[in-house]
């Protein structure tokens, strides 16, 4: 399958979730987060609702389907395999690809307690922006460490990390099905 690459690209923040470059993709091209997920070749519905991305995803993907994103998104597939968890594995064993206990359809009714694939943690002042005029635009990074529950705290900003908005007090990029919140919302902010 060959995927029409996106008009537009972005370089990856430090750190990046494969989320929050999807959220910061979609604001930079003008449509949606489940336009953008389609191009990249992610809405096949494997383990998640037909037409939803898999929150395994964010963990790791075979080589085939990570090349096509690369591709669409304009990344190498170093680049790309950076806003996946699996990569710091190294640090977090549960995230490793050696250890591949999330690749059971079973683990996506109740994922592993280790990663945190359908909330995320969040520190405000790295979502407002580092003051550079691309993260002005579209808000700081959703950092890889903040789905991990070992991370409590931001160290650029001495702050623990918070886990639900402070006006709808719903839990970090919280999504009932799949890995996206509001997939369809065209000028959603990333950091919203």
């Amino acid at each position: 399958m060959t995927l029409r690459p996106l008009p537009r690209s972005l370089d990856p923040l430090e750190d990046e979730t494969l989320v929050g470059f999807t959220l910061r993709l979609a604001r930079h091209n003008g449509t949606s987060p489940e336009q953008v997920a389609a191009r990249l070749g992610l809405m096949d519905g494997l383990g998640a609702t037909p037409g939803a991305v898999s929150p395994w995803l964010l963990v790791d993907m075979d080589k085939p389907r990570l090349a096509r994103a690369a591709r669409a998104a304009h990344l190498t597939v170093a680049e790309a395999d950076k806003l996946l968890l699996a990569p710091i594995g190294h640090r977090y064993g549960l995230v490793s690809r050696r250890y591949r206990p999330w690749t059971s359809p079973r683990q996506l009714d109740r994922p592993n307690r280790w990663i945190l694939v359908r909330t995320s943690q969040y520190c405000p002042s790295c979502l407002a922006g580092d003051g550079s005029p691309q993260e002005a635009l579209n808000g700081g990074a959703w950092r890889r460490s903040w789905r991990l529950p070992v991370v409590f705290a931001c160290v650029r900003h001495s702050q623990l990390l918070h886990r639900v908005c402070p006006a709808c007090h719903t839990p970090g990029q919280f999504a009932r099905a799949g890995l996206i919140a509001r997939p369809g919302m065209e000028e959603l902010h990333p950091a919203q």
